[in-house]
């Protein structure tokens, strides 16, 4: 749709209409005004620890990353990741996305990437998953499960949640639930 004139509604940080020629909050002349992109799978947790492996297979990350630095990591440094990453995805253009946030050690952990989520504005899924280097739990910890009750309390939130459960090659679909 080609509004020469166009202007946007803003209301309680949601679009609520665009038109052409009415009085609104934003006058978009000369802008362009696009959806805002979805990225469905990103460990933004590993924010800093981009371009360390470029030509990388998979089990030069899995051993590099998940099973070498994930286990040195700070929740400090997971805060800083995830908010790097989400600023950036902002930046690019993506307005929505899914951290898929497998470094979950214990809670500070998991408030420190839900802060940074929270921080960044970004409409984002927290997608929890158990840390890649421990064994396989037969059911997640007690401690996530008040998190979860802590931070998602509604579905109409910008931060929801999901879960980033191990692949198949990986866990059994049981290990998972």
């Amino acid at each position: 749709l080609d509004l020469p004139d166009g202007t946007l509604e803003v209301r309680d940080g949601s679009i609520v209409s665009v038109g052409r020629g009415r009085k609104h909050d934003f006058d978009l002349r000369p802008n362009l005004l696009i959806p805002g992109f979805v990225d469905t799978h990103r460990h933004m947790w590993q924010g800093l620890l981009r371009n360390i492996g470029p030509d990388d297979l998979l089990l030069d990350y899995l051993n590099k990353v998940l099973f070498g630095l994930a286990p040195k990591l700070t929740p400090d440094e997971v805060y800083l990741g995830d908010l790097i990453t989400a600023l950036s995805a902002v930046n690019s253009g993506i307005t929505c996305i899914l951290d898929w946030s497998h470094i979950q050690a214990n809670p500070e952990y998991t408030d420190a990437a839900i802060q940074a989520l929270q921080e960044s504005g970004l409409r984002a899924v927290f997608a929890y998953g158990p840390v890649w280097y421990e064994a396989p739990k037969p059911e997640h910890p007690e401690w996530f499960r008040q998190t979860a009750k802590k931070y998602f309390s509604s579905k109409d939130q910008l931060l929801t949640f999901g879960l980033a459960a191990f692949g198949p090659e990986f866990n059994s679909v049981e290990g998972n639930v």
